[in-house]
């Protein structure tokens, strides 16, 4: 097979009848903005056909050249006309083997891999070229140069893991989100055998459900973001619209969140309150300070309390107002119409003792336990309780996803779908119900940090834990919840004065010397009451039957539909 190489006018070409490429034709040509750049660097392949020449290979080039004749343009300077002189390869073949070229030339071609094609685009940056200049001489978006810059912008070891194929785009992509380069390297090194999914580099980069990005970019506004410098990535490696947002700089853009978040705080102390700091930086307990009477806040009521912003989960600002520090003795006067909704209120002299946020964290914490070790024996009422989360979405105490407690090892799903799938394959029957309770329990999350928020408390507001715990078989809870209770924690964390009822409803035939020190109340408590059984009642469900039973919760009332 003879082939010659030499150069024809543009008016002697057209597309040979064996030419495979027949779609994507009609808008200007992707060729010509390179080719009015360089003119036609690689020769089109063709057939002799007596009349002049078909092309058998080049038909995207030949088409960029008639374009450019129809606008009159030039390419590498040259007037694009009929008589323009195209680099061509004539090769003499049959329809047969003419369409088997154009077949292997359009199929059998290997792409520039990524960073080769991003390193390229970094240099021709460096030598003056601009980002509009090279979106326009290789058919690109300009967003999808600025993309395949970032993505330039890798450390050179994780590049070269990319060549080498040990992580893929996405991956990339995602060491992408943070312009410092040692950043990408320490997170590339902790996660080892992760390093090349996506979700557990976001997860480093970007942090926790607070941290979101989409929720960060909705909270600084783009436009606020884009003006500073930055841009926010399609995914160059997935055209679905759901690809998660992602942005050039996470790190700037948590910072920017955090310098509106502090300016939010100034702006409250400038309107009189005593302090307002970020919510990040409140401390832990700070769920158990006294707090403001509800309403709004007098002059002198914001002079001795402050407030915590932070961002709520769809972007917007969250305060919270009225905490006061601990030991500020300064008595809080309410105002008028404060005392007129105190009024509305009644409260026992029980819960006006109250425990502590911290105290109501704990005990959270042992309904949780409790509820557990209960549910794992009953593995049918749990595949009742799966089927329900799944049906509404679970959004509650139970969710079909490892959200639990850490205790409950509700931390440690790895998304190996087959690895469990093939586990679960071995199982009969019969032991799948305990299989899935076995796992179902690690979702299990009662946390809360204050009394209301308290499962069994009557001013809780979300209806699936109350349920949880009270269609657990009673007897079981109950076992569990006396083997889970540290009495001497919750001793010594209440009031004397709760410790001393305590001791009264679990032992009423014991008189006890009010004016005792509180760790000698305390010591007795601790000793005394548990043996009777006796729980507070923050953990008393329907079933409780112990001393002071009159005063369980009522089981919840079921919505009518």
């Amino acid at each position: 097979m003879t082939a010659l190489q030499t150069h024809c006018r543009l008016g002697d070409l057209s597309i040979d009848k064996v030419n495979v490429r027949r779609t994507g034709r009609g808008a200007e040509p992707i060729f010509a903005a390179s080719i009015r750049a360089k003119g036609v660097i690689d020769p089109l392949i063709v057939r002799l056909n007596g009349k002049g020449y078909t092309i058998t290979n080049g038909s995207k080039r030949f088409d960029a050249l008639a374009f450019l004749k129809s606008k009159g343009e030039a390419a590498n300077g040259v007037r694009v006309t009929d008589d323009y002189l195209v680099p061509i390869l004539v090769r003499d073949e049959s329809d047969a083997e003419a369409r088997e070229t154009s077949l292997m030339t359009n199929i059998i071609r290997r792409e520039m891999h990524p960073v080769d094609e991003f390193e390229a685009f970094a240099q021709m940056i460096k030598d003056g070229a601009t980002v509009d200049e090279i979106a326009g001489r290789y058919a690109m978006k300009v967003p999808q140069v600025r993309q395949a810059l970032a993505l330039a912008a890798i450390a050179p070891e994780i590049r070269a893991a990319w060549r080498e194929g040990k992580i893929g785009g996405e991956a990339a992509e995602a060491y992408a989100q943070t312009q410092d380069l040692e950043h990408q390297v320490r997170i590339f090194n902790k996660l080892k055998s992760r390093a090349g999914e996506s979700s557990a580099i976001n997860q480093e980069i970007c942090g926790g459900h607070n941290d979101r990005v989409d929720v960060l970019l909705k909270f600084v506004g783009q436009k606020d973001y884009e003006a500073a410098g930055h841009h926010i990535n399609s995914s160059l490696f997935d055209d679905d619209d759901r690809h998660p947002i992602a942005v050039t700089n996470v790190p700037a853009l948590k910072a920017m969140a955090a310098a509106k978040v502090a300016a939010e705080c100034e702006r409250f102390k400038k309107d009189g309150w005593a302090w307002a700091i970020p919510r990040d930086e409140a401390p832990k307990d700070i769920y158990a300070w006294r707090r403001l009477p509800g309403g709004a806040p007098s002059k002198e009521q914001k002079a001795h309390a402050g407030c915590t912003v932070s961002i709520s989960f769809n972007g917007q600002l969250e305060v919270e107002r009225g905490y006061i520090k601990p030991g500020d003795k300064v008595r809080v006067e309410k105002t008028p119409a404060q005392k007129a909704a105190a009024k509305k209120v009644k409260i026992t002299k029980e819960e006006a003792a109250g425990i502590s946020g911290n105290l109501a964290f704990r005990l959270s914490k042992t309904i949780t336990l409790a509820a557990a070790d209960a549910l794992i024996k009953d593995p049918w009422l749990a595949m009742r309780f799966a089927i329900a989360a799944l049906a509404s979405g679970g959004g509650g105490a139970m969710r079909l996803e490892m959200h639990g407690m850490p205790e409950l090892g509700g931390d440690e799903a790895d998304n190996e779908f087959e690895k469990y799938f093939a586990l679960v394959s071995k199982k009969s029957t019969g032991e799948l119900p305990a299989m899935l309770a076995t796992w179902l329990v690690k979702s299990l999350n009662f946390q809360c940090h204050s009394a209301s928020s308290l499962p069994l408390s009557s001013e809780y507001a979300e209806e699936d834990a109350p349920i949880i715990l009270n269609e657990i078989n009673g007897e079981e809870l109950i076992v569990a919840l006396r083997k889970r209770f540290d009495a001497a924690d919750y001793f010594a964390g209440v009031s004397k004065e709760l410790c001393l009822a305590a001791i009264a409803e679990a032992l009423p035939k014991i008189t006890v010397n009010k004016s005792l020190p509180k760790a000698k109340i305390v010591a007795i408590a601790t000793e005394q009451v548990p043996k009777t059984g006796w729980l507070p009642r923050e953990l008393r469900t329907v079933h409780y039957k112990g001393p002071g039973a009159k005063v369980a919760g009522k089981k919840p009332a079921r919505k009518k539909k």
